[in-house]
């Protein structure tokens, strides 16, 4: 078995029957270096680890198209079903193909982290305190100041070099003490990075900013009651919006810390960019839960004229029962 075999599916070796899985999921062709009976049926490429293997280009490529794609796809449990890292916890593939010179090329690395090295060790400590360099590494990738970065919302981005080798977690030097969302915008003007970390302990919610070299240039602790699930957020020209929304940690049951409280509302928080706690306004809404907001822009000429526009929204008893099917699915 090809060492970028082993590699790819996370074990020393694999059976006939685990590739033949991978027929049935993907279509691309088998590496050269398999041959038998496994390579007169299998089509697996996409397995490849490491160093590059071409792919076929169907029809002509322009030779002015040339860069780098970076892909956390949204499908790969079903790959992850029978390629599971060495710990056994499910951890993230991360793909990359690179077109160039008129062809295009494929690999894929495991994002390795302390839990993709040992499964056992715990987030949370008795006090409810997060380990931030515990990720999984598994909900998106960014290209940002010269990085590639892989994230997971209860840790630090995780650095990824030009081969898609671990780096390790980038915490600005030190000088960032929180969470990254999974979900920065970067701001196409300026080149800006607006994040947040949250947590299930004080500061409950803190607003960052970088600029568009990597530099930490702003953060802001945002008041809020408790420590809430807040997936994602949204930015305009002129703003920073948070939902706080009633998906509350309860650190009296570590096994089961998050949960539905209807009592704690919802609301839409609208600040200026680079903003502080003090200039933020809030707007109750429905309780409801929102994992992503499809768009917001400037709508009038009060600094709160903003439309929005949102996606994947739970309410009620409805709300938690999707909301745990998303995250189990």
């Amino acid at each position: 078995m090809p060492e970028f075999f082993a590699d790819a599916l996370g074990v020393g070796a694999a059976s006939e029957q685990a590739l033949l899985m991978m027929h049935d999921l993907f279509a691309l062709p088998l590496p050269s270096e398999l041959t038998g009976t496994i390579g007169r049926t299998a089509r697996v490429r996409m397995l490849v680890a490491g160093a590059y293997r071409l792919m076929a280009v169907v029809g002509q490529q322009p030779l002015r198209l040339t860069g780098q794609l970076m892909v956390r796809p949204y499908r790969d449990r079903l790959l992850l079903a029978v390629s599971r890292p060495p710990s056994g916890r499910a951890g993230k593939l991360q793909l990359e193909v690179r077109v160039d010179d008129g062809g295009a090329s494929y690999r894929n690395r495991w994002v390795r982290t302390p839990w993709h090295l040992d499964p056992t060790l715990r987030k949370f400590t008795d006090d409810g305190t997060p380990d931030l360099t515990l990720s999984l590494a598994n909900t998106n990738v960014i290209g940002f100041a010269g990085r590639t970065l892989a994230l997971e919302e209860t840790a630090l981005p995780y650095e990824l070099d030009s081969q898609l080798g671990t780096i390790g977690p980038w915490d600005l030097d030190g000088d960032l003490r929180t969470a990254m969302t999974a979900h920065p915008k970067q701001c196409p003007r300026s080149g800006e990075l607006h994040f947040f970390g949250y947590s299930p302990l004080p500061p409950f919610l803190t607003y960052h900013v970088l600029d568009a070299g990597g530099a930490l240039v702003h953060s802001a602790e945002i008041a809020v009651p408790k420590g809430t699930m807040m997936h994602d957020f949204m930015i305009t020209r002129d703003h920073a919006i948070f939902m706080d929304l009633p998906i509350v940690f309860d650190l009296s049951n570590l096994e089961s810390p998050i949960g539905w409280d209807d009592s704690y509302g919802a609301r839409i928080g609208i600040m200026p960019r680079m903003g502080t706690n003090a200039d933020i306004r809030w707007f109750e809404i429905d309780p409801c839960y929102v994992f992503h907001p499809m768009n917001a822009f400037v709508d009038g000429d009060k600094p709160t004229d903003v439309a929005l526009s949102v996606a994947d929204t739970y309410t009620g008893l409805h709300g938690l029962v999707g909301l745990l099917a998303a995250l189990h699915h």
